[in-house]
């Protein structure tokens, strides 16, 4: 290189050449390196799109979890409302059980009673009657005899 005086300005041919070339290989190596990150984001970018797909899917795996958990829910408040309508219902069914059979017992005492009186009342009747058959044969034999 020639030695200039810092008035001089002028630069030569080959100066201008080697700094065009530092120029053009800094921004080449820019445009590499801008290549090489803009592949890293591209990379980047799909990851974080097959993450936000799973995301997605899993959000959606969550809400169809939640309404069967809902739905199981629901089943079940009504399994519980139906076991207490059926406590209900069979305490009422023994209540009503109780009260047919202390009327049976009731009924059968009565019919019992009944029977008791209509076989007392036969009896008197037929002992009434072999009374009323004894002494027609005893007037008879009477009257034969006489």
């Amino acid at each position: 290189m020639n030695k200039r005086t810092t008035n001089q300005a002028a630069y030569t041919m080959e100066e201008i050449n080697e700094f065009l070339e530092r120029i053009t290989d800094q921004v080449e190596a820019l445009v590499l390196d801008l290549n090489i990150k803009n592949k890293e984001l591209t990379k980047k970018d799909k990851e974080i799109a097959a993450r936000d797909e799973k995301i997605h899917r899993l959000a959606m795996e969550m809400d169809e979890l939640q309404r069967r958990i809902k739905h199981y829910e629901d089943i079940e408040d009504e399994l519980s409302k139906t076991k207490q309508l059926a406590i209900e219902e069979t305490r009422k069914i023994e209540i009503k059980k109780e009260k047919l059979i202390v009327e049976a017992k009731k009924n059968a005492d009565r019919i019992v009673n009944e029977a008791l009186l209509t076989a007392e009342k036969t009896e008197m009747e037929a002992n009434l009657l072999r009374k009323n058959i004894k002494q027609v044969k005893d007037k008879m034999k009477k009257a034969t005899k006489i």
